[in-house]
């Protein structure tokens, strides 16, 4: 995966680690979602996904998180996440050609990808919920309560 602006590189290879241009890679080491950042997407839905995102990111907020960032580019968010940018992302909808080659990178750098019902991902549009694995369960609660 490419960030073309910064000259970033990102790969990972199947049991092998991810890395950051010749860096490897590694989540955050947060435990709580006070100390980190929430990394966050809005699908094109103006209606109830919208709604239900910004319900998300205020009760993030209320986590005292340190704040809410948009990249704009989902596969790109999921690599912040696997270098310890960002200890959560989330999105309530994304196709896989926007979530797969993140989630091998993220899962190879030590973190935690499920659907924001804390299913494993399917082959489909779906909600998306990444972690560094430490603070999945916390970011679960809320995503989860949120979700359509």
């Amino acid at each position: 995966m490419v960030n073309p602006v910064r000259g970033d590189w990102y790969w990972a290879q199947l049991g092998s680690g991810a890395f950051h241009n010749n860096r490897q890679l590694a989540v955050s080491s947060e435990s709580s979602l006070s100390e980190t950042m929430v990394g966050v997407g809005f699908y094109y839905d103006r209606g109830a996904m919208m709604e239900a995102t910004l319900a998300s990111i205020h009760s993030f907020f209320k986590q005292q998180i340190h704040g809410i960032r948009r990249f704009g580019t989902a596969a790109l968010d999921l690599c912040q996440v696997a270098d310890g940018m960002y200890g959560v992302f989330f999105e309530y909808q994304l196709s896989p050609w926007d979530f797969a080659a993140g989630r091998l990178i993220l899962e190879e750098a030590g973190g935690k990808i499920t659907d924001g019902r804390g299913n494993p991902l399917p082959l489909a549009k779906t909600s998306v919920l990444a972690s560094n694995t430490l603070l999945h369960a916390a970011a679960l609660d809320i995503v989860h309560r949120n979700h359509l």
